[in-house]
């Protein structure tokens, strides 16, 4: 994966490019959520999404726990997505 902005032991931060769907879907495309797991060498979680033709952040959890945390993060509004500024 070349666009992982940041990694630790609990999170993955990648640069989703326009295009790439962030899960799998229907068309079977492969998505930034097959790229962190096979980088990762483990299932990895999803914390929030982006649209397919969206670039953009993504935050992704290598474990429930951080997973579960930055979700209730999300809807308890501690944590929000800003819209690009371009």
């Amino acid at each position: 994966m070349k666009a992982i902005l940041f990694e630790d032991s609990q999170l993955l931060v990648c640069n989703k490019p326009a295009g790439l769907p962030v899960q799998p879907d229907q068309t079977r495309d492969t998505s930034l959520l097959d790229q962190a797991n096979e980088h990762c060498k483990k299932e990895v979680f999803l914390v929030h999404r982006i649209d397919r033709p969206v670039s953009g952040l993504v935050l992704l959890a290598k474990t429930k726990e951080a997973a579960t945390l930055l979700q209730a993060g999300f809807q308890q509004g501690s944590i929000e997505k800003i819209p690009g500024r371009g």
